[in-house]
């Protein structure tokens, strides 16, 4: 780091094999934010990763992994023991489970201030939930991927593809397709932002940009996470949803309407700008 040139010109750069990493890493393009080995294990004791691909660089003799941030840790923690009090808040829960047991669709919201206890009722509602056998599943988000579409919904979409276990593109390809249908193979590149993985774009999903794209893609998915959902109802809980991107709460608001899901909204106060 410094400058360069003479003293008529002179210029401020980086330089060096870091520099040319991150460059070929970024024009490799495998997720709109991806890491180097060296990046995650810094990084490692705050943020889960998960590796997506392998590149060729230059100067390496073996290909580099690359990983993608999937969450992190911290919205992972665990607390132990019985949660002291909350009767009210348990109580009504308690009803809610009762009426999604029964078929009915419920939504809720625990909003609060930060440090109030929200992400503890939270766990212990999906608890709750895990045992009365309802269906559920958690998205977090995390301030630091607020402003990538649809990123907290990769890990839900890894969980309801795969068995837990790492695939290859045409495992992923073939899992949505069994789902989706056949006639969408030229239209996987529109996923591509919810999944670890990248599908190439094809003359017909080129075609679609801006608005039109916008729409397309939240169509799919929305198609896509409804057929992997149980018939019968599930769960959603949507946790540090304050720090949801907009394209992600477009996706929340169409799946309610395609498929039997009720959401717990795990928030801060919110303002009408912030959704």
């Amino acid at each position: 780091v410094g400058m360069i040139g003479e003293t008529s010109y002179l210029q401020h750069v980086i330089i060096g094999d870091v520099v040319n990493r991150a460059a070929a890493i970024c024009v490799a393009g495998a997720a709109p934010m991806t890491l180097d080995a060296s990046t995650r294990h810094r990084v490692g004791r705050r943020f889960e990763t998960q590796e997506v691909t392998k590149l060729a660089l230059k100067g390496q003799s073996d290909p580099e992994p690359v990983f993608v941030v999937t969450g992190e840790r911290l919205g992972g923690l665990t607390h132990t023991g019985e949660m002291i009090g909350r009767r009210a808040e348990k109580d009504r829960i308690i009803s809610i489970i009762n009426a999604l047991k029964s078929g009915e669709r419920a939504d809720v919201c625990l909003s609060g201030e930060a440090g109030l206890g929200k992400s503890r009722l939270a766990e212990w509602f999906a608890g709750q939930l895990s045992g009365a056998g309802v269906p559920h599943h958690v998205i977090q988000a995390d301030g630091i991927r607020r402003f990538i579409g649809y990123a907290p919904f990769l890990p839900l979409m890894t969980a309801l593809l795969t068995s837990g276990s790492s695939m290859a593109i045409d495992d992923w390809r073939t899992a949505i397709l069994d789902r989706l249908g056949g006639d969408r193979a030229d239209l996987l590149a529109l996923l591509s932002p919810l999944l670890p993985v990248e599908f190439p774009e094809t003359e017909r999903s080129r075609g679609f940009f801006g608005a039109g794209r916008a729409e397309l893609t939240r169509g799919l998915a929305a198609e896509l996470v409804a057929k992997c959902l149980p018939a019968e109802g599930s769960v959603l809980v949507v946790e540090d949803a304050h720090w949801l991107d907009s394209a992600s709460w477009q996706l929340l608001d169409e799946l309610t309407r395609l498929a039997n899901v009720s959401l717990c909204i795990v928030t801060r106060p919110l303002s009408v700008d912030d959704v």
